[in-house]
């Protein structure tokens, strides 16, 4: 909505950046009073201000009031609420879903949360963003090298010769420790990755520039995390390990044949394997030397997965039917002593059947895919820990 079409009381006030409403079509409706109108949406999307998409289910409708006045002989829009709105089709053509970084809480992994940006000033709008904090559904599972309440100092992010120089409030940048400040560039050199005009970054204090001195305390983090090159797997009811086309037993593993493995898993950071019998009722562990041992029955899990904190997931009905997440710390553990557990029952997850249930490769998210009344949902969440990388419920 250009502001030519406002009051010039609403063109001052309107803050057109406060969230974006993707439409699959609008109708307008007459409201019975004089020049009041409402604007009917039947939502795709809502886009925030720092660009985080909802997205929402055919039939989703949100009404838009709208007043109108004249001035001066033709008709301006003298009331309507803060925000665009435009059709789905628009909204494809000029903005795009883009990823910006934070870290995992030991600084060693990059993390992905991808946004949605229009085309155009994308670096400033980026830098906003990050500055703002993780979407809602990472909040407490990475962190940012940038504290909170920290802000740009003026309302753009220039590129000058392939430099992005993102110019901050300076008293929180002088403040930060050296190692804090090559943290922050990192970060952002991460998040402009994506942005062919921007080569280096160039951190400011109310325009002054900032040393950031490599000092090599602080190792860029892992953006990619590579998958190793073997995989285990069930070869003749026992567990094996594939790897250059060659099957090999698993290294003082004990014989599972009696258990029927299926869905096998095996820890990034132990020896530790875990897998469910043939009918996915029923979750084992086991480590090197020691038989398999039993850490959950259910009517129905799925598949193990293992995160670098050595925990594995799974998910299943419990006692009372609800869906539940659970997690365990078999490593380390001797047979007979009671395994480390964390069991969880998300609200968004009330009513749905879990399908599959993956831990990304720093640990931070899980992969969801769940069902209910046939129809199926893919959901990414984060995984929120004590300082000791116990999952927190």
């Amino acid at each position: 909505m250009a502001r030519q079409y406002l009051t010039q009381a609403l063109s001052v006030s309107w803050k057109s950046d406060k969230r974006t409403l993707v439409f699959r079509k609008a109708t307008v409706v007459k409201t019975g009073v004089e020049n009041e109108f409402k604007y009917q949406l039947d939502l795709a999307y809502a886009v925030d201000a720092d660009g985080v998409a909802t997205q929402f289910p055919e039939g989703t409708t949100e009404t838009i009031p709208v007043t109108l006045e004249q001035v001066d002989g033709e008709w301006r829009i003298s009331a309507v609420p803060d925000g665009t709105a435009i059709p789905e089709e628009t909204f494809k053509v000029i903005y795009a879903a883009q990823p910006i970084y934070f870290y995992d809480p030991t600084f060693t992994y990059a993390v992905p949360d991808v946004r949605w940006f229009i085309k155009k000033n994308t670096v400033k709008a980026m830098t906003s963003a990050l500055l703002d904090g993780p979407a809602p559904y990472l909040q407490g599972a990475v962190v940012s090298a940038f504290p909170s309440g920290m802000k740009l100092a003026r309302e753009s992010v220039p590129v000058v010769s392939g430099a992005a120089q993102v110019d901050l409030s300076a008293k929180e940048l002088v403040d930060a420790s050296a190692e804090d400040r090559q943290r922050m560039q990192n970060q952002l050199t991460l998040t402009f990755r994506s942005q062919p005009d921007v080569v280096n970054v160039q951190l400011r204090a109310d325009q002054d520039l900032v040393r950031v001195e490599d000092n090599g305390s602080v190792l860029p983090p892992v953006l990619e995390k590579n998958a190793p090159a073997r995989q285990i797997a069930v070869s003749n009811n026992e567990l094996v390990r594939y790897e250059n086309n060659r099957v090999s037993a698993l290294p003082d593993m004990q014989p599972v044949a009696g258990l029927n493995p299926s869905a096998p898993a095996e820890s990034p950071t132990s020896q530790a394997v875990a897998f469910l019998n043939s009918a996915g009722t029923s979750l084992y562990s086991m480590i090197p030397g020691l038989p398999a041992r039993q850490l959950t029955t259910r009517t129905t899990l799925s598949h193990p997965s293992f995160s670098p904190q050595d925990w594995v997931w799974t998910a299943g009905p419990g006692a009372n039917g609800a869906t539940e997440v659970v997690a365990f710390k078999p490593s380390n553990v001797p047979l007979g002593q009671p395994v480390p557990t964390v069991t969880m029952a998300p609200a968004w997850l009330a009513g749905r059947v879990v399908r599959d249930f993956r831990i990304s490769r720093e640990g931070t998210r899980a992969l969801v895919i769940s069902e209910m009344n046939g129809k199926s949902s893919v959901q990414v969440t984060g995984i929120v820990r004590n300082p000791d990388g116990t999952p927190k419920t």
